[in-house]
């Protein structure tokens, strides 16, 4: 495996990272270094109906591509996937559902422009998603990069009156879900759960949506957060980022938390210094 020289920067606090996306960064340069591999990410984004009540500034397309945008770049590559009942694979190159690299910033400014012109409709088909996505990384991941499934849902599976398409989702997640153990592919699960109308919870009156979340990380080695307010959900994918890559801890000296930067180098050496950057450009410094 290649080793990489990573230039950390020391943000103060971090909150200013999560919240100004716009705002330039005075940092102190730290030399470190780490071995990682590259990564291919593939985002599962809830567009049902009930998103409409539940997240009506998308505030979840916003945070999806702000962690595109926080991706380090080298080699990495991303795949978005919004579904309602049946799954919508948003990057596609040709007509052909693909992984994108990150290296071109026309690349990664596609992929938001995708994920922000999604609209919510329709019912929920959880599995469904989660087959698409393996399926996706199936065809499209390089074996030496690390697998990854980000899910993002508000609900339970919901196809009505329709028990053979309930039956057949519930069919397709048992299949991702074996495919992602099998292949050392952590899912992170994030269940928004929120009160209906008639007071009752979005992941089941006894939890079971978080449950079946909880259950889908635990066998295939990734994690499952409950989200109670929508606005915090890009500070929690932040963390998932960090405990995918190891980007973020909390530097001994200071206290403060330490954000790497993607300046995965090659041929490092212990002169190189890590610029001044917006929190946005950090996979295409």
């Amino acid at each position: 495996m290649k080793r990489y020289f990573f230039s950390i920067l020391i943000i103060v606090p971090l909150i200013v990272l999560l919240c100004a996306n716009s705002m330039i960064v005075s940092a102190e340069t730290i030399s470190d270094y780490k071995e990682i591999r590259p990564i291919d990410l593939v985002i599962v984004m809830d567009k049902s109906g009930s998103m409409n009540s539940s997240d009506p500034k998308q505030m979840t397309s916003a945070a999806v591509n702000m962690l595109v945008n926080m991706m380090p770049a080298e080699e990495s590559r991303v795949g978005v996937i919004a579904f309602n009942n049946q799954p919508q694979v948003l990057t596609t190159v040709g007509g052909t559902d693909s992984l994108i690299p990150l290296k071109d910033i026309g690349n990664v400014d596609n992929i938001k422009s995708e994920v922000s012109a999604v609209q919510y409709q329709g019912a929920t088909g959880i599995g469904n998603a989660l087959k698409a996505a393996t399926d996706l990384l199936s065809k499209e991941s390089d074996k030496d990069h690390q697998k990854v499934v980000l899910l993002f849902t508000d609900g339970l599976n919901d196809f009505g009156s329709d028990e053979e398409g309930l039956a057949l989702c519930e069919d397709n997640e048992a299949t991702a879900v074996l495919w992602a153990k099998d292949n050392e592919c952590p899912v992170y699960c994030f269940g928004y759960d929120y009160k209906l109308s008639d007071g009752t919870s979005s992941m089941g009156s006894n939890g079971e949506g978080l449950n079946k979340l909880t259950n889908i990380s635990n066998i295939t080695g990734g994690n499952t957060v409950r989200i109670e307010d929508i606005n915090t959900v890009q500070e929690e994918f932040i963390k998932m980022l960090a405990d995918m890559c190891d980007l973020i801890y909390i530097d001994r000296d200071s206290g403060f938390a330490v954000v790497a930067q993607a300046y995965m180098k090659k041929n490092p050496t212990e002169t190189d210094l890590a610029k001044v950057n917006k929190a946005s450009d950090l996979n295409t410094a």
